[in-house]
């Protein structure tokens, strides 16, 4: 798949929900149309991904004495790629022998591969899922690595939806060895893997590591590529997205004023593109709690997609989520409804395909209604939003995990220890189970629970949380929670 665009990838930290937008580098070709998608909403922060470097997914690479020859997929199928992500190794000796009945077998490396990607772009991600491990039985069958790392690479927008970090980053490992080992130093198919180990990095929580990984993508791109290059300003947009997220809030403006420079030359300024690059330098403003700011990032946004013509959930769902965001920080709380009935509309369009953002704008309409005095409709939304994650397959620990909070801080603003507690509690068994740089970013669960057992006079289980949870560092330095 060719540039892997903004992927709908929810991360959320801290209560505000907010979304950032991050796009896949896509190195090798010089398709970076919809190079990033809006990211979806998710409980506490909506943060849209960073595009994945992937190329057009029906490219061949072929071996021949050490060369490969790729073939570019249609832009359109480009788009949707973003969002898949790299398969693991168990996964890797997956045959084409014994298909059941009515499951395509494959003669060749690219049908597999053409297959596999219209199946994720179609939503049914089991089946691409299978493909992608037919596409890489075949090439390692005929011995062509190079068709091996360009489904690993492919596979990553899987993994992006589905969560598996970890597997996602040693697969893409994998496919660099090979690049490295049978392309040129300078070839643009290496610096698409290097773009996507760094997003796949800030998704594990490894920062420098990711924001090396992305210095080395532009330093290869530029090799190759005029400065202006949109496939430059993938990279730079993503970069910016690291810096928002490690809170070097003038480095990621300034990384995104050259990112919209490029891309309004590039395409003109009603392009979903520059539409895109104003969501993500809307969100900077927001994390620095530059609220006007953002919304006029925001309204620019709303107005060139009006002007576009852009109609589609995904670009518009975070526009309006930030919008009704800052609004309430801005004490309008008639707009932010507005905003986020409109932005719980277009996730519900979503919600189909495995997309969380429904769910967080529920979270945004109940503290919405909390605001405005109505706590019926407040608590029924905050237990509808719960009971949708709850049901979710596969399950979202993360999502679920925050969305019990949410509704148990409800709780405690209205004095309701008891019920805030049950909730805390049901939410720390999921938390429980979560990687630990999953567990920084909720640190306030037991902060939060803590609080509330000495609250109800449950003084020694509430030292004995806060004993157990020292560990958690907040995101905030070194400092630990601490009663």
């Amino acid at each position: 798949m060719p540039d892997i665009h903004r992927l709908n990838i929810l991360c959320a930290t801290g209560f505000s929900l907010a979304l950032l937008i991050c796009y896949a580098d896509s190195s090798t070709h010089a398709q970076t149309q919809d190079r990033r998608q809006a990211n979806s909403p998710a409980v506490a922060q909506i943060q849209g991904t960073p595009q994945t470097e992937t190329q057009a997914a029906t490219r061949a690479e072929s071996q021949a004495d050490g060369q490969a020859q790729e073939q570019s997929k249609p832009e359109s199928q480009a788009d949707a790629q973003a969002q898949s992500k790299s398969q693991s190794q168990e996964e890797l000796s997956s045959t084409v022998a014994g298909a059941k009945d009515n499951v395509p077998v494959f003669q060749n490396w690219e049908e597999a591969e053409l297959k596999a990607e219209q199946s994720f772009i179609a939503g049914d991600l089991d089946s691409a899922r299978k493909y992608w491990r037919d596409a890489i039985a075949i090439a390692e069958a005929k011995k062509e690595e190079l068709n091996v790392a360009t489904t690993l690479n492919q596979m990553n927008h899987l993994r992006l939806k589905t969560g598996e970090y970890d597997k996602a980053h040693q697969d893409l490992h994998k496919a660099l060895a090979i690049r490295q080992k049978l392309l040129k130093p300078d070839d643009l198919r290496i610096a698409e893997t290097m773009g996507n180990l760094a997003l796949i990095c800030e998704k594990l929580g490894r920062n420098q590591e990711s924001e090396e990984w992305y210095e080395k993508t532009l330093a290869l791109k530029k090799k190759s590529l005029s400065e202006y290059s949109p496939q430059i300003a993938i990279t730079m947009h993503n970069l910016a997205r690291l810096y928002t997220e490690e809170k070097r809030y003038d480095e990621a403006i300034a990384l995104l004023q050259k990112v919209i420079t490029i891309d309004q030359n590039s395409y003109g300024k009603a392009h979903v593109e520059v539409v895109r690059d104003l969501t993500t330098a809307g969100i900077t403003c927001y994390e620095c709690k530059e609220f006007k700011e953002a919304i006029d990032y925001f309204e620019q946004a709303l107005a060139l997609a009006q002007e576009a013509n852009i109609s589609t959930s995904d670009e518009l769902l975070p526009i309006h989520h930030y919008l009704g965001i800052c609004y309430a920080q801005t004490k309008q709380p008639d707009k932010a409804k507005e905003h986020y009935e409109l932005a719980h509309k277009f996730g519900e369009k979503l919600q189909s395909q495995g997309f969380t953002g429904s769910t967080t704008c529920m979270l945004n309409l109940a503290r919405n209604a909390d605001d405005l005095g109505d706590q019926d409709c407040a608590e029924k939304l905050y237990q509808q939003a719960c009971s949708v994650e709850d049901k979710r397959k596969p399950p979202n620990k993360l999502f679920l995990t925050q969305c019990l909070i949410e509704f148990g801080h409800y709780y405690r603003r209205h004095k309701q220890n008891t019920k805030a507690l049950a909730l805390y509690e049901h939410a720390l068994v999921h938390y429980d189970s979560l990687p630990n740089f999953e567990k920084r970013k909720l640190y306030e669960l037991p902060v939060a629970l803590a609080e509330v057992l000495h609250d109800l006079g449950k003084n020694q289980a509430s030292e004995e949380v806060s004993e157990k949870y020292l560990h958690v560092h907040t995101p905030h330095g070194e400092a630990h929670f601490r009663l």
